[in-house]
């Protein structure tokens, strides 16, 4: 298999996204790409940058796209709430029969009762911005095009968040990373590509760790946090999370773009940093009027949906 590209999180950041672009084609063996969603949500161009993914076909490159928790919002699928505006507050109560701030909460965390999803006010406004930015044409690849779990070979999976909640579960700690190992998606896959909060890390499990007992799967051991720049996989005795970074909202202290290489066959994870235009960018947001969080850092803090 040939070696691929997987992004993530490309937060319609569209000078970062063709900077990536112009990385994965000059390496000239890449013919196949994994994008695990949040395409819109936070930047100012959102239509241009499904635009530039969808061109990547042209380009030779062959791919497949999962569905990010602001691709949902941006479809309907949820609502973002500031949850701190006492107006915002009310109304969600009003309208999902809730009692308080705690309900609106707990139906959040269930993905059966999921609708309203709490959120900064930045992502909010950005969020409503960006919904009355959208094409018909972009609109039709959001709702119709993303796959919630892919599969990019037996025993390689990938999705946008966590393999217990695609779209919404942050793995952030070792904690959540032993969490999300107990997954049934993790059955029969040694690898699973994840995104979501923009920090480019791996967690490992040895495969003995997880195990069947009394019906249902658990971990005994803890996962381990990796930060390897180019990560060895040893699947046949380990597991392994892999989080790619994010393409156009970079956390941490390196906002360079980020993605990652996949070598099936040398079994390794190449973790990639590409600089882009990003003055342009802040520009382009002031411009749309978007939140001065934005102009200021091009993200909200870490950990935010």
């Amino acid at each position: 298999m040939p070696r691929i590209a997987v992004i993530s999180d490309l937060h319609a950041n569209l000078e970062a996204s063709q900077a990536v672009r112009a990385d994965i084609l000059k390496e000239g063996t890449i013919r196949e790409a994994y994008c695990l969603g949040d395409f819109v949500g936070y930047g100012p161009s959102p239509n241009e940058v499904v635009d530039l993914v969808l061109s990547m076909e042209k380009d030779g490159v062959r791919i497949r796209h999962a569905v990010g928790n602001h691709d949902l919002a941006a479809i309907g699928r949820c609502e973002f709430v500031d949850l701190q505006r006492p107006e915002t507050l009310q109304r969600v109560c009003q309208q999902g029969g809730f009692a308080d701030k705690t309900e609106v909460i707990r139906a959040y965390l269930n993905p059966e009762t999921r609708k309203y999803v709490p959120v900064k006010a930045e992502a909010e406004q950005t969020m409503a911005w960006t919904l009355r930015q959208l094409t018909e044409q972009t609109r039709s690849f959001l709702a119709a095009k993303l796959e919630e779990r892919i599969e990019i070979h037996p025993g390689v999976i990938a999705v946008h968040a966590s393999p217990r909640d695609s779209a919404f579960e942050y793995v952030r700690d070792a904690k959540a990373a032993t969490k999300a190992f107990e997954s049934s998606a993790m059955d029969g896959a040694r690898v699973c590509f994840i995104g979501h909060t923009h920090l480019p890390m791996a967690w490992s499990l040895p495969a003995e760790d997880r195990v069947s007992y009394a019906g249902r799967v658990i971990v005994t051991g803890q996962a381990t946090a990796r930060r390897d720049p180019k990560l060895k996989i040893a699947s046949v005795t380990t597991l392994y999370l892999v989080n790619v970074g994010s393409v156009g909202q970079a956390r941490g202290e390196d906002r360079r773009a980020g993605y990652v290489i996949y070598d099936s066959d040398a079994s390794t994870v190449e973790f990639r940093r590409v600089e882009y235009d990003s003055a342009t960018t802040v520009a382009k947001i002031r411009q749309a009027g978007l939140p001065n969080a934005l102009a200021g850092r091009f993200g909200a803090e870490d950990g935010e949906p």
